[in-house]
Formats: C-alpha cells, structure tokens, sequence
C-alpha cells in the first residue's frame, strides 16, 4: 500500500527560488478576509540547508522582504511560521546568536503580521555530533546509529531542549506571538526516524524501523514493563517468557519474520508482549510532547492556556505537529493517543493534508472526541485543482486554521477568494462511523492504514461520510458521544477483550454493527468466543462468482439481533468493497426499517453517483 510522507524537497527549492510572479498572477484577486485563520511558513528554512550543504545557494540576506510582505497580505495569512534551528543560532559551542530570527520577527510586526516559531532541535549543531553527549537514535535492528538526529530517551536531550527554550525567551520571548512544539525527529513532528530529511540533512544510513536501540531506550522499555507488572512473575506470564532478573527484561524481535507468527492464534503471550512493546515506543513520544510543552508554558508565562472564545488569532497557542499521514507501527504515530493527550496539556494539533479523506478525518474525529483544536498543513506543493480539493476536504473535516506554503495560496488566490466561505471551522455530521483496529494495525509492519478498511472508505465516500473511531476512542465513549448508529469493521482480526465488550453493550442498546471481514474477530490471546457471542449464527457461504445477495438476503441469512440492535456480515471480504459499500448506504438510509426505532440516515445525493457530499446542520 503506498503512504503519502511529508516531502518538502519541491516546496522548499521552490521558495528558496522565487521567480517573477507572472502576469496571471498577479491579476489575480487578493483571498480577502477569511473565517477561519489563515497562516503561513518556511522561513530560514534555507540557512539551515545551507548551514549542512544540502543548499550551494546562500541564504537571502532579507527574506522579510518588501515583496515578501505584500504577499503575506495578499494571501491573507495573518502569521509567518519560523522554522529556528538549534544548529543555526550556536555554530560555535556556548556563543548563541538569534539575530536572523529577531530581525525576521521584527519585521513581521512592522507590517502587522504575527510571528510563530518552529524549533528544530531535533539536529544539533555540527560541533556536538562528536561531543560524549550526543546520544542518536539508534537503529533496533542493525543497532546503527542515526548519525545525525538526538535520541529523545537520552537525559542530554531533554537538557538541550530545556536550555534552548530558555534561552528563546529570554532572546526573542516578546516577539513570539504562538509556538509550534519542537519533537526530536524528522521535521519535529510526532514520529521516529524513517529517513525523509535525508535530503535536509545528510543521514545515509537511515531507514524506516525501529529506533529505539540506544541504552537509555532499552532502559526506559525495561523500567516501563517492570512498573506495569511490578515484578518478574506476572510479567513472564503475560509474556510466555522465562527471564531470571530484571536486566534481562527487553524488546521482542522486530524481524518481519518473527511479527509474522504474531498472527497465529495460538500465540497470544507472544503478542501481549508485542503490543506492550508497540504501546511504550507510542507513549514514549507522547510522554516527551507532554514534558516540553510543560517547559515551554514555563518560560513563556501564558502560552498554551486553553482560553473559553479565544482563536489562535487571539491567545498564545502552543501546537504540535502530527506527521507522516499514516500510523505504520513504527512511526509511533498513534493518533488517538497523542491527541488525547494534547486536550490534558492544552494544546492544538496541526496534521497533514492533501492526503486521503480517511487519514484527515482520524485525525477530525479524535480532536471532535477530544476537543483538540484541528489545523492543517499539506505536506508539499498543491497545484490550483489540489486546493479546490484540500478546501472541499478541510471544510467537511472542519479544520480550524488552514496553513499553507505562500506559493499553494499565490497562485490560487482566485479559488480561494471564491470557495473560502466553505471553511468555517464546522465539520460535517454523520452517524456512520469505520473502526480503525488499533491492535491488529500494530500488528502489521507494512500497513500504513489496514488495506481493505482503506479500500472500504474511499468505495463509501461516494455514497456518505463517516467517523473514524479506534479502540482508544471507544474505551473513551466515542460511540456514543460521536452519536455513532450504525459502524463498519475490517481488518479487525485481534481487538482488545474490553473493544468487545463495549461493541456488545452498544449493540444491544440499539447499535448495528456491520463486519465486512469473512473471518472472526479475536481477542488478543486469540480467542474468538467474544465474536461468536455476536456474529450471525450462518456466516457467509457466498460464491464470488454468483450475483451479489440483495438486502433481503442478507437480512435474512447473514444477521444477528441482540437486544436492539444487530450484527450483520456482509460477505465479500477483500474483493467486493464497491458491493459491501452499497448494501452498507442502503442500510444507513433505511435504518428505521431494520431498527425500529432509529432513524433514517439524511440521503445527501438522490442519486447515488460518486458525488462526495458532506453534510452540516444547516446545508450540504
């Protein structure tokens, strides 16, 4: 399955590049005001590029410049985004040097435009590469080094970022307007190293895996499951292991090989131990975005206070940026998890866009959840029909503040001027919702997103929308408070015992529940009476060959009523999403007829026609 990455190689020579905005261009409207806050960024971003030579071409001697300035207006970005790099500011040890980003803020001011800053710490300076101190992330599986990005486990690290914050207040702390967190990895998103900033920073030996080699990480992996088990007895049993003392405590076998056998039922112990693992390589990012923010609201006294009425327009906000646009188990990119996380801290995600429907909205659904504010940011160059499609997008899943690079937003100022009404903040409503099987994607090294939920959305997306909810959200209550009725399962081969039981009270107190999976769902350690406590007595027999069943059929064969509700399987499996997305559209827009007592899903299209519509309280 391809996943769309952050890839700002194309977006960054170009600005790096500006050449005369052409005749259309500059014909072009002003975007005018907007509803929701519109900001831009990159600056500095070619000082640090030519700090490490993956830029020839000296920086800009301005690069607020007149010109600049007049662009910011016309694409009504009321902030810049400044991308400050530890590496830049101290080139030589202990002399610390802010101007460049001093003069940029000042600048920004006079002309009336707010500055923000992103901190790159994640590269240290070229000086501390060959310090004892420098502590990199360290490859799990060939156990080498990333030669150039710091281990977020190593006590150093968490010094340098207290130290830099420090040290930016006391610089530049009243000309900072909001922050964008600093996380130690690629381009200080949540996620571990997979080797996207090669091209930013030379990093040859670096590879989508597991970083987590360095001794500070296996102590912390050791410390953590000692604490959760609290001696070695529980802890060899859950696990199926037979360690003698604690120092022996360590990771499973990362080789796709040894995760392969994870699938087989028999081996539930093998697979506690996997998800542990899998839970603190996730929470480990989690834990250090939770420090640093308390660092930041330290020194910078006000910011990050979530502020009842306030708009990033109006309150000194702290965000977090959520990359890479998939949650491949080793990104350690577990939406949910940092989301939920952010509400208690008070701060607001910033996630990518311009990707697929299904990822944005996992996103949408779990700061709806949570009630984390939802900005987005694309992850390269939109040409003019990619921003029709990003504002289309951003106004169903309700993004809140919509960031773009300043040449996106140039030259399409006329779309925008035109469609901006659409982006209000508002997100669109359903009561359809798709599970997203945490478990079972931690499961899977190769899955960006499971293949056939994926396949699923997009087939339905034509006919309605939907809520993604995984199983964190559903522990949290997000069916009910989601308002979800009627949600679709696949890929679902393990799920938590406690999902199960959730499913199983909702369903009985009138939800219907749809499996497009032709095997059972299981419980971790594998067994599957949980499932069978609620699937349809008959299971599907159906021949590929033959005629999709009718909803007769299926209501007939393939249904099971518990309590109110129901469990249907629709058969097919892999191969008949366009089939299982229309029978599940009649379902959700005749739900009265199925569940008395509910009620009809809202037809947006009349016709079904692959038209993608989304639906709000007061229009479509």
């Amino acid at each position: 399955m391809s996943i769309r990455i952050h890839s700002y190689r194309t977006l960054i020579t170009a600005f790096l590049f500006i050449l005369p905005i052409c005749a259309i261009t500059r014909q072009l409207p002003d975007i005018g005001p907007t509803a929701i806050p519109f900001y831009t960024g990159n600056l500095s971003v070619d000082s640090f590029m030519h700090y490490w030579g993956t830029s020839k071409s000296p920086p800009a001697l301005q690069q607020v410049s007149p010109a600049y300035i007049a662009m910011i207006k016309r694409i009504s970005c009321f902030a810049v985004c400044d991308y400050a790099s530890w590496a830049v500011i101290e080139q030589r040890p202990g002399i610390w040097n802010f101007s460049l980003y001093q003069n940029n803020a000042e600048r920004l001011h006079a002309a009336g435009i707010k500055y923000n800053i992103f901190c790159w710490l994640q590269f240290p300076p070229k000086w501390f590469l060959t310090n004892p101190n420098f502590i990199p992330y360290r490859c799990l599986e060939n156990n080498l080094p990333d030669e150039a990005q710091l281990s977020l486990w190593a006590p150093e690290t968490r010094h340098i970022y207290s130290d830099f914050y420090h040290r930016l207040e006391k610089a530049m702390g009243n000309q900072i307007d909001f922050i964008r967190l600093a996380m130690p990895s690629e381009y200080g998103e949540i996620g571990y190293p997979i080797g996207m900033t090669n091209w930013l920073v030379p990093q040859p030996g670096v590879q989508p895996g597991f970083w987590c080699g360095d001794p500070y990480a296996r102590s912390s992996f050791r410390l953590a499951m000692l604490k959760k088990y609290s001696t070695l007895t529980p802890l060899n049993k859950a696990w199926g292991t037979s360690f003698q003392n604690s120092s022996q405590v360590t990771f499973p076998s990362v080789t796709p090989e040894a995760v392969e056998k994870l699938m087989i039922p028999s081996n539930g112990k093998a697979r506690n131990r996997w998800l542990d693992f899998i839970d603190w390589y996730n929470q480990s990012l989690t834990d250090f975005m939770t420090w640093s923010s308390r660092v930041v609201k330290h020194d910078f006294r006000g910011f990050g206070l979530l502020q009842p009425g306030k708009t990033l327009r109006t309150r000194k906000e702290i965000i977090v940026s959520l990359g890479y646009g998939a949650e491949v188990p080793y990104y350690g990119n577990d939406q949910s998890r940092h989301i939920a996380a952010m509400k208690r801290d008070g701060l607001s995600v910033q996630s990518p866009a311009d990707i697929s429907y299904f990822a944005e909205r996992r996103v949408s659904s779990a700061c709806a959840l949570y009630g984390v504010p939802y900005y987005t940011e694309p992850p390269a160059g939109v040409d003019r029909n990619g921003e029709v499609q990003r504002i289309w997008m951003d106004s169903s899943t309700g993004s809140q503040v919509f960031f773009d690079y300043p040449q996106n937003l140039d030259g399409a100022r006329d779309l925008f001027a035109k469609y901006k009404k659409y982006l209000t903040g508002k997100r669109s409503i359903t009561n359809f919702g798709l599970l997203l099987p945490t478990s079972s994607q931690s499961l899977h090294l190769d899955w960006g997103w499971p293949p056939n939920l994926a396949r699923f959305a997009n087939a339905i997306r034509g006919q309605l929308d939907y809520e993604v909810i995984d199983e964190r959200m559903i522990a949290d209550g997000g069916l009910n408070k989601l308002g979800i009725h009627l949600l679709a399962l696949t890929d679902a081969e393990y799920l938590k015992p406690e999902t199960l039981h959730i499913l199983y009270k909702w369903v009985r107190r009138g939800g219907a529940l749809i499996s497009l999976q032709d095997g059972p769902v299981r419980a971790i350690d594998g067994s599957d009476k949980f499932w069978m406590a609620m699937a349809p007595e008959k299971l599907p027999t159906y021949n590929l060959a033959d005629p999709y069943p009718g909803m007769e059929a299926l209501w007939r064969d393939y249904v099971r009523k518990i309590g109110k509700g129901c469990v249907m399987v629709l058969p097919g499996g892999a191969v008949k999403a366009i089939e299982q997305a229309d029978r599940t559209a009649t379902i959700y827009y005749n739900l009265a007829s199925y569940l008395p007592g509910d009620k009809n899903g809202v037809r947006m299209n009349p016709v079904p026609n692959g038209t993608r519509a989304s639906l709000f309280r007061d229009h479509i």
